[in-house]
């Protein structure tokens, strides 16, 4: 589970980390998954005993599919997003919270969950219905 953002160690930017609980106890598990300043950790899906998650980007950088190891909260790249500024303004157009992401077999699938009409103040601005990347 995603714990709740929070203000990061550095001096700009929000966090989260991953925990884990036992569904027995209702418990917290040993350790957590931190996300590190300016990034935010969203759980996609189990992948075994490990978590596959989407690394939020910040606004200099791309984000990440990462693999959080089961028991050791160690985190594992994936795939890394190019940081160029149109790409990465690209992704960060699709608000972390209100998106569909999908991973798999090296490929990330980005979309809206809603669509809406184009914009009365900026009717030129660019809206993506969907964006893939991949490590082929």
């Amino acid at each position: 589970m995603p714990t709740e953002e929070h203000e990061g160690g550095g001096d700009f930017g929000r966090t989260n980390e991953i925990v884990a609980f036992d569904l027995t106890t209702g418990k917290l598990v040993g350790g957590r998954a931190d996300a590190g300043d300016r990034h935010t950790l969203l759980p996609l899906r189990m992948d075994g005993p490990d978590v596959i998650a989407y690394k939020v980007p910040p606004y200099d950088e791309g984000g990440q599919i990462v693999s959080i190891d089961g028991s050791t909260f160690k985190e594992t790249v994936l795939m890394k997003n190019p940081a160029d500024k149109e790409i990465s303004d690209m992704e960060r157009d699709f608000s972390a919270y209100y998106k569909d992401i999908r991973y798999t077999d090296g490929r990330m699938f980005l979309s809206p969950r809603y669509l809406s009409r184009p914009s009365k103040v900026d009717p030129d601005a660019k809206h993506y219905l969907a964006v893939s990347f991949t490590t082929r």
